[in-house]
């Protein structure tokens, strides 16, 4: 309760703008990335490895000195490298494992503490795009599942910024929740010890007002020329 609370005092404090800064009409260009690495070498058993990353990106403009909307790009990608007893034969399986891709629209406020520093939120809708592929050992079968998966939401988010000069802003992410998503998945799950395919798909949907807070993710800001 208390970080619903807080969250919502951290929304409604960007009516007020105390500054002189001129921020009406500016475009922006803001983005996050992450790259991982990870490999595991037991003695026991033969290593694997995985990799991924992640991107996302913010194309916006100051409507107003306290209000800002754009667009939102993301994409995102996982492979690894495992092995699996399959025929009773150890078998590699190497690839990708996940790759997916995303585009919304945000609408932001902000409340201008002093001529650097400053808080964000608001709401936001997205439409995203996985495919997924994993291995799966229900009854100890061998499964190859494949899933495509098509989803919609509604999304509050909330941060910081810091001004390090006219152009570049230092982020932080500060809160986060997803209160009404729905998604439709379509794939198949193959036997990998005879071959035998079966199709699933399905649709689910849901409302969950939780909030993750704090959410910490650190990105930047670039301003272009007028």
């Amino acid at each position: 309760m208390k970080k619903i609370i807080l969250f919502t005092l951290l929304i409604s404090a960007f009516s007020v703008n105390l500054v002189s800064a001129q921020f009406t009409g500016k475009r922006f260009i803001s983005g996050e990335a992450a790259v991982t690495f990870g490999s595991s070498n037991p003695d026991e058993s033969k290593a694997t490895n995985g990799y991924g990353y992640g991107i996302n990106v913010n194309f916006g403009k100051f409507k107003t000195e306290t209000r800002a909307s754009g667009w939102n790009l993301s994409t995102s990608l996982q492979g690894r490298k495992e092995y699996y007893n399959i025929n009773n034969v150890e078998t590699s399986v190497n690839g990708i494992r996940s790759v997916g891709g995303g585009i919304g629209h945000f609408w932001h406020f902000y409340k201008h503490f002093n001529d650097n520093f400053g808080i964000f939120g608001g709401p936001g809708i997205a439409l995203n795009y996985v495919f997924d592929r994993r291995i799966e050992y229900p009854q100890g079968t061998a499964y190859e599942q494949k899933n495509h998966t098509v989803s919609a939401s509604l999304d509050i988010s909330a941060g910081g910024y810091y001004k390090l000069n006219e152009r570049w802003w230092l982020l932080a992410s500060l809160g986060f929740s997803q209160p009404v998503g729905v998604s439709f998945s379509a794939g198949s799950s193959t036997n990998m010890n005879d071959g035998v395919k079966s199709i699933n798909h399905g649709l689910s949907y849901g409302f969950s007002p939780q909030i993750t807070f704090p959410s910490v993710g650190l990105g930047l800001r670039y301003f272009f020329r007028d």
